[in-house]
């Protein structure tokens, strides 16, 4: 078992999700116990319509299905039945070729290093399962691994060269020319994000065994 995971119904779900459903649960119980006489009030279901997904993957829906059937409270089933697949639901663009995924960051066109492996990090454990879902795993880490390439100073790159706001920094290379270029969305320093990407690189190696990728020029 990776360290940090729990095991639910042979299940591994991610401690930050469970965190999540822990907190609800204390405050259901400091507000009256769970045998209250209060109605329950369940929270919406959040995800987009199927048609709308970026990513719709089986082997995540079936965890979904299965560990929610399976919780005895429904706001909790609710909670993670949100939260589970949003990344995929509404974060990834990805394409087959190469593989290449890119990865927003909340309402922002732009791709964090340290925030998209923690975005897709959940999911790493269930690449065996399902080669489409593999393909996706390794298309972020081929994209992080070209943005460190192409400027290791910077932690937060674009799809393209749709350039950003940040455009007019005043950040240099070791050569004392400019560094900002149109692909860059920031370019401030951060050793946790060259950690991320060797943090997702690991967790899938460990979870795959897949040495050809990593040995593979493409």
């Amino acid at each position: 078992m990776l360290p940090g995971r729990l095991v639910v119904r042979r299940h591994r779900i991610p401690i930050l999700v469970m965190g999540t459903m822990l907190v609800l649960l204390i405050l259901r119980l400091s507000a009256g116990g769970t045998d209250s006489p209060r109605p329950k009030r369940l929270m919406s279901a959040a995800r987009p319509a199927v048609h709308e997904r970026r990513f719709v993957n089986s082997a995540v829906e079936r965890v979904v299905a299965n560990f929610s059937a399976n919780m005895r409270d429904p706001a909790l089933a609710r909670l993670f039945a949100n939260c589970l697949p949003n990344t995929l639901d509404t974060t990834v663009d990805f394409s087959p070729d190469g593989p290449d995924t890119f990865v927003i960051t909340g309402d922002i066109e732009a791709m964090w290093l340290r925030d998209s492996t923690n975005q897709v990090l959940p999911y790493v454990q269930f690449v065996n399962e399902d080669s489409a879902l593999d393909a996706l795993i390794r298309g972020v880490i081929n994209r992080q691994v070209d943005s460190v390439l192409y400027d290791p100073y910077a932690n937060a790159f674009n799809k393209g060269d749709e350039g950003s706001k940040w455009h007019g920094d005043r950040t240099f290379k070791p050569d004392g020319e400019p560094a900002m270029t149109d692909r860059l969305h920031e370019r401030k320093y951060e050793l946790d994000s060259l950690c991320a990407v060797m943090k997702l690189s690991a967790a899938y190696r460990a979870a795959s065994n897949n040495l050809g990728f990593f040995r593979s020029p493409s």
